[in-house]
C-alpha cells in the first residue's frame, strides 16, 4: 500500500538516527539513499548525510543557497512522506528465508518502491512559474529513500519511506517548491503499480504464487495464522479504534499516530531474523515449509495478460462512471494485473497506447495527466438519451383541458373535507377492481393531512407545466428537498385521471415506489418491474419465473405446517400470497399512458435511455422529477441534471417541510455548497457538537438523542456515513432504552446474534412482496412469539405485518441508519454523525434537509478542523456525476488552441 503525509519540522532527524551502515549486526535501519531528477541536478548521490537532509528539509541546497523564495521560513512546508509498505505475507516471508532469498525480496520491493516513484515524477511531479504562478510545469524530485524493516511492534515490515522534498529542479534547470495536490490525485494509481510490480518480481525472482487479496495480493502457502500474529502493529492501531470511534480516514490516522510510540534503536536485524524464525516455527512454519512455496514461474502470454487486465479495467470503470481519468483506469489495471506476472513498465505503457489510440476510448479533454476519457459504447449510449429526449420534447400531443386542470387547482387550492375525500379514495379503488388493477386500503391519518394541504402558487405552477398541451411528451421537475413534489403529483394525478389517462408510477427502489404511491394516489412500481413487464417473457425467463413460484410456495407451506396455522388460516396467508405474486403478464404503454419517475436523479444512463425509448416508441408520456442535488445513481450516470439543462423544466425551491425559516436557509446553503455558511447557522444556535474523538462524538449524540427522543424513537432518525458507524449506533441507542426499561427485557428474538426486543425500532433491508415489506422500510416492534420464531411490526405510515423469521431474516436495528438508506424520508428531528470519508455535499444536503422541526449535527475535532473548517470542505465539495457529453462540450467551448479532441 502507499500512504502520504505531510512531514512535520525535524521529522527528517528521526530517519537519520535510525540509520547505521551496520544495522544488521549492531541495530538500527537501512542509510538512506537518493532518488530523481532532482537530486540528479543537485549532484546529489550515494548515502543520505544529515547535513544535506536538513538543508534540503528548509529549502536549501547542500551548500546553504537558497532554493526557494521563502527558506528558512519556519511556516515551510518540508515535504511529504510517501511510505509504501509490502502487503504483510510478503514481510512474514522476507522474515523466513535464507539471507540469498531475502535479498531477493528487497531487491523486488525496492524495484517497485522506485517504479512507483517514476510514475509519480513522470507524471504528477509539478512546480509553478510565471505571473501569480499560474503556470505548471513539470519538475524532476528530490526524494531520500529510507528502507526499514520493523513495524514499531517489532513485528516484521518491510517498507520505505520516500521522502519527497518540497523543493524541485525544473526541467528548464531552475528550482522552486512543489505542488502536492497531484501526489495525492495519483495515489491510488502509483499505489497499486507498487503493488503489480512487485508481484511480478516476486514470482519471477522467487518462483512463488501470488493470489489477489481485495485490491491488494498474498503469497499463496503462507498461513493467515502467522500473518495475523506478526501483525501487532495493526492491532494495536484496531484497538486503538475502537477506543476513539470508528474507520473514518482521520481515526484511522489518530490511532496510527497515537500508537507510534518511539520506534528507537532497533535491534541487531541477524537477532530479530532468529526471534521472527522462532516464533513461526512456534505456529508449525519453518524455513523448509517456506522453501516449498518456491516453484517454476509459469509461462504466460503477457499481451493476453495485459488486454485481459485492461478490459476488466475499464468495464468496471464504464459500469459505474461516464466518464474517468487516465489515472483511474491505469489505477484499476494495475489492480487487475496482480498475479498475471505483468511489471509496472508493461501496464504503464499498455495503458498509455490504449489512451492514445483504442478503438474502444474517446478523450474528451486536452491531453495531459488530468484528462478525462470515456467509452465509444457509453458515448453512444449518451446520444441516444439526448436524442430521444428531444425528439420526445418535440411531440405535443399529451395535455389536459384547460376546463379540467382549473377544476383541479381550484379544488387543491383550499382545504377539503377529509370525509368526502375517503369516499372519493374507495370510489377510486372500486375503478381500479373493475379494471383488474392493484387496490390499498385507506390510510385515514394521511388522509386527514393531506386534506388540509392545499397547493402552493409554486406547486400550481409545477401542476400547469406538466399537464399543459403545450410542451412535449416529456415533462421535467427539478425539486428541492421538502417542496411538496409528492403532493404537487397529487393533483396533476387527478388532472390526467379525469382527463382519461392512466398514470403509473416509477421508481428505483420498491421503498421509494410505495412512498410515491401513498403520496400521491399513482399506483406505482419499481424500475426494474416495469422493464421485466415491458418485455416479451422469454422461455428461460418463464422457466425461472415458475421455478421461483413453485420454491417459494413449498417455503410457504412449509412454513404454515411448522406454525401449526389452522385450515382457515392457511386459505388466508394463501390468497395473500396468490394477490401479491408477481404475474407473468406483459405491461403494456399506449398514447393514454402517463409514466411518472420519482427521484429521477437517481436513474442511470442506460436505464433512463431504456424508458425514455419505451416510452417513445409506445407514444406515451414521461414526467420525471427529481433533484439533481441529492445522491446520485450507482450506475454511471448523470442524465437527469444534463437533460434538465438541455430542456425547459420547472423548479420548486419553496421547502415547506421545515418549520424554522433558518433550517431552511441552511438547506439552500447546502444544497449550493456554502457548506461553511449553513454550518455557521446550526453552531449558532447550539446545533453543531465538536467531541475531543469519535467515540466521544458517538457517545454525545447518543445522549442527546436518548434525551429528546428515548420514549418516542419513531418521531427520529440518526444519519451517519458508514454501516459500522450505523450499527454501532443502534446497539447505543437499543442498549440506553433497555436499561432505562423502555424496552420489554423479557419479550425479545435473537437474530444473527443481536436480540430484538418488543418496542425496539427496526430496518428491513429487503423486498418481501408476499409480506409486503421493502428495503428500507422502517418500523417498530409490538410483539414477539417464539415458537415459531415471529416479529409483529407496526410499519411506517403502513399495516402491522408478521415477520417469520425462519423465513425472513434481512432486519436489523433502526435507530441509525446510513444517509443512502434515509434518503426520502421525513422525520420530526434528526440526528447527524458528520465527517468521514463517505462525507460530501449531496450526502450532506440529504443529512440535513430530513427533519421538520431540529437538525442536531455532532462530529470531532479530527473530522472538524478548526472552527469547522475541515468539516465545511468536506461537506461543499460535490460528487455530483455528469454525462461525458458535458465534459466534452465544456472543453470544446472553453478551449481557445490545441489539438482538437479525438473522436
Amino acid at each position: 500500500m502507499l500512504s502520504i503525509g505531510a512531514m512535520a519540522a525535524g521529522q527528517g532527524k528521526y530517519y537519520l538516527e535510525l540509520a547505521r551502515e551496520d544495522y544488521y549486526t549492531s541495530g538500527g535501519e537501512p542509510p538512506g539513499s537518493w532518488f530523481g531528477r532532482g537530486a540528479i541536478g543537485l549532484a546529489l548521490a550515494g548515502n543520505v548525510s544529515k547535513e544535506q537532509l536538513h538543508q534540503l528539509l528548509k529549502g536549501f541546497s547542500p551548500s546553504g543557497e537558497p532554493l526557494i523564495q521563502n527558506a528558512g521560513d519556519p511556516l515551510h512546508q518540508p515535504g511529504w512522506d510517501l511510505t509504501f509498505s509490502a502487503p504483510k505475507s510478503v514481510s512474514v516471508l522476507w522474515s523466513q528465508v535464507a539471507p540469498e532469498t531475502r535479498l531477493l525480496i528487497q531487491k523486488a520491493h525496492d524495484t517497485a518502491v522506485r517504479g512507483a516513484l517514476r510514475y509519480i515524477e513522470e507524471t504528477a511531479s509539478f512546480s509553478r512559474v510565471g505571473k501569480g504562478g499560474l503556470t505548471r510545469v513539470q519538475a524532476g524530485l528530490i526524494a531520500a529513500l529510507f528502507d526499514h524493516g520493523t513495524s514499531r511492534a517489532m513485528d516484521p515490515q518491510l517498507h520505505t519511506h520516500a521522502l519527497v522534498m518540497n523543493v524541485c529542479v525544473r526541467d528548464d534547470g531552475t528550482t522552486g517548491t512543489i505542488l502536492s495536490k497531484p501526489f495525492y490525485q495519483h495515489k491510488m494509481a502509483a499505489g497499486a503499480i507498487y503493488r503489480a510490480e512487485l508481484a511480478a518480481q516476486l514470482e519471477q525472482q522467487l518462483g512463488v504464487r501470488v493470489e489477489r487479496d481485495g485490491s491488494s495480493f498474498r503469497i499463496a502457502g503462507v498461513p493467515q495464522a502467522v500473518v495475523e500474529f506478526f501483525s501487532k502493529r495493526r492491532a494495536a492501531i484496531k484497538e486503538r479504534l475502537a477506543a476513539v470511534g470508528l474507520e473514518t480516514a482521520s481515526a484511522a490516522a489518530f490511532a496510527t499516530l497515537d500508537t507510534r510510540g518511539v520506534k528507537g534503536i532497533v535491534p541487531p536485524r541477524q537477532e530479530l531474523f532468529s526471534i521472527w524464525q522462532q516464533q513461526a516455527k512456534g505456529l508449525g512454519f519453518d524455513c523448509s515449509q517456506v522453501e516449498s512455496l518456491r516453484q517454476a514461474y509459469p509461462r504466460r502470454d503477457a499481451a493476453k495478460e495485459l488486454a485481459a487486465a485492461f478490459d476488466m479495467a475499464l468495464n468496471s470503470l464504464a459500469q459505474a462512471h461516464s466518464h474517468f481519468a487516465g489515472r483511474d483506469l491505469l489505477h484499476l489495471t494495475a489492480v487487475e494485473a496482480q498475479g498475471r506476472g505483468l511489471n509496472a513498465g508493461q501496464i504503464r505503457e499498455h495503458v498509455a497506447r490504449e489512451l492514445e489510440g483504442s478503438p474502444q476510448l474517446i478523450r474528451l479533454t486536452e491531453p495531459g495527466p488530468d484528462a478525462r476519457y470515456a467509452t465509444r459504447e457509453m458515448f453512444a449510449i449518451e446520444q441516444s438519451l439526448l436524442d430521444s429526449a428531444d425528439r420526445l420534447m418535440r411531440n405535443s400531443s399529451h395535455g389536459v383541458s384547460s376546463a379540467v386542470l382549473e377544476a383541479v387547482l381550484a379544488r387543491y387550492s383550499k382545504p377539503r373535507n377529509a370525509v368526502a375525500e375517503e369516499l372519493r379514495h374507495h370510489a377510486h379503488q372500486l375503478f381500479q377492481t373493475a379494471k383488474g388493477r392493484e387496490t390499498k386500503s385507506v390510510d385515514r391519518q394521511r388522509l386527514r393531512k393531506d386534506a388540509a394541504t392545499t397547493l402552493s402558487q409554486e406547486q400550481a405552477a409545477a401542476v400547469r407545466h406538466i399537464t399543459q398541451r403545450a410542451l412535449g411528451s416529456m415533462r421535467l421537475v427539478s425539486g428541492m428537498a421538502g417542496t411538496g413534489k409528492t403532493f404537487m403529483l397529487r393533483a396533476a394525478r387527478e388532472a390526467w385521471e379525469r382527463q382519461g389517462y392512466r398514470v403509473v408510477g416509477v421508481a428505483l427502489s420498491a421503498k421509494a415506489a410505495r412512498g410515491l404511491q401513498q403520496g400521491s394516489g399513482i399506483e406505482s412500481m419499481t424500475f426494474r418491474r416495469l422493464e421485466l413487464l415491458l418485455q416479451k417473457p422469454t422461455l428461460a425467463y418463464k422457466l425461472k419465473h415458475h421455478a421461483r413460484r413453485l420454491w417459494e410456495t413449498v417455503k410457504l407451506e412449509a412454513s404454515l405446517e411448522a406454525r401449526g396455522v389452522t385450515e382457515k388460516g392457511k386459505r388466508k396467508v394463501r390468497k395473500a400470497f396468490a394477490e401479491h405474486a408477481r404475474p407473468l403478464t406483459r405491461f403494456t404503454l399506449d398514447r393514454r399512458t402517463v409514466v411518472v419517475v420519482d427521484e429521477a436523479s437517481m436513474l442511470g444512463t442506460r436505464q433512463y435511455l431504456g424508458l425514455l425509448e419505451s416510452v417513445r416508441k409506445a407514444g406515451a408520456m414521461v414526467i420525471a422529477v427529481g433533484d439533481p442535488r441529492q445522491l446520485q445513481a450507482i450506475e454511471a450516470g448523470g442524465p437527469f441534471a444534463a437533460i434538465l439543462k438541455r430542456h425547459p423544466h420547472v423548479e420548486l425551491k419553496d421547502i415547506r417541510r421545515q418549520s424554522n425559516q433558518r433550517d431552511v436557509e441552511a438547506v439552500h446553503d447546502l444544497s449550493e455548497g456554502k457548506a461553511a455558511r449553513a454550518l455557521k447557522n446550526l453552531a449558532e444556535r447550539g446545533l453543531v457538537h465538536v467531541a475531543e474523538n469519535r467515540k466521544q462524538a458517538i457517545e454525545g449524540l447518543v445522549d442527546e438523542w436518548f434525551r429528546n427522543e428515548g420514549h418516542s424513537p419513531d418521531r427520529s432518525l440518526i444519519f451517519c456515513g458508514t454501516k459500522a458507524e450505523a450499527q454501532e449506533i443502534n446497539r447505543r441507542c437499543q442498549s440506553r432504552r433497555l436499561h432505562d426499561g423502555l424496552l420489554d427485557s423479557e419479550r425479545h428474538a435473537r437474530l444473527a446474534g443481536q436480540n430484538f426486543y418488543v418496542g425496539d425500532r427496526i430496518l428491513f433491508t429487503e423486498n418481501s412482496r408476499i409480506l409486503g415489506v421493502s428495503n428500507g422500510d422502517m418500523g417498530t416492534i409490538v410483539a414477539v412469539r417464539c415458537w415459531p420464531r415471529c416479529l409483529a411490526v407496526q410499519v411506517d405510515g403502513g399495516e402491522r405485518v408478521v415477520i417469520p423469521l425462519r423465513d425472513y431474516e434481512n432486519v436489523q436495528l433502526g435507530y441509525a441508519v446510513t444517509t443512502h438508506k434515509g434518503q426520502g424520508a421525513t422525520v420530526t428531528n434528526a440526528y447527524v454523525l458528520a465527517g468521514g470519508s463517505m462525507q460530501h455535499r449531496e450526502i450532506s444536503y440529504v443529512q440535513l434537509s430530513r427533519a421538520q422541526e431540529v437538525t442536531r449535527v455532532f462530529t470531532d475535532r479530527f473530522e472538524a478542523g478548526p472552527d469547522l473548517t475541515q468539516l465545511a470542505k468536506q461537506m461543499a465539495q460535490s460528487r455530483a456525476k455528469t454525462l461525458a457529453t458535458d465534459v466534452l462540450d465544456a472543453n470544446r467551448s472553453g478551449r481557445s488552441r490545441g489539438r482538437p479532441v479525438d473522436l
